[in-house]
């Protein structure tokens, strides 16, 4: 998550492109604290997991569409969904949304039955955030 533009004053939300999709979103942060260490005015949500699936090429295939259209979707920092290096089964998903409502949205009712049917197995999580440190 980079920041574009002139320098920002604390009483105004910058504006960055997230530098996967292009897109450009309002951030959320307190332009005041330093920008390798920002503070979240409001809880970022990331999704992180795994999940085991029949036939991982086809999973991961079928997946495309949705990578596309979440990394479009409004609030959508970060979206992947991709093959683990080591067990030939599992599909790591990571997703990173600006709020709950913005995830909420894009999830709608959920994946289609068809996806669901490949998957036998999953451990995927939701975490919140405030704070950020870009390496």
């Amino acid at each position: 998550m980079e920041e574009r533009g002139a320098q920002r004053n604390s009483h105004r939300s910058p504006t960055f492109q997230d530098g996967i999709s292009g897109h450009t979103d309002q951030a959320v942060f307190s332009a005041s604290v330093a920008p390798a260490n920002r503070q979240y005015t409001a809880k970022v949500l990331i999704v992180a997991g795994h999940l085991k699936v029949i036939d991982r090429d086809r999973y991961l295939a079928q997946c495309r569409e949705v990578v596309e259209l979440a990394r479009a979707a409004p609030g959508c920092l970060d979206f992947g969904i991709g093959p683990d290096l080591v067990d030939p089964d599992r599909v790591n998903v990571f997703e990173r949304w600006v709020g709950r409502a913005e995830v909420e949205a894009f999830r709608g009712a959920g994946t289609s039955g068809e996806l669901n049917g490949q998957i036998v197995g999953a451990d995927v999580r939701e975490f919140t955030y405030d704070s950020e440190t870009r390496l």
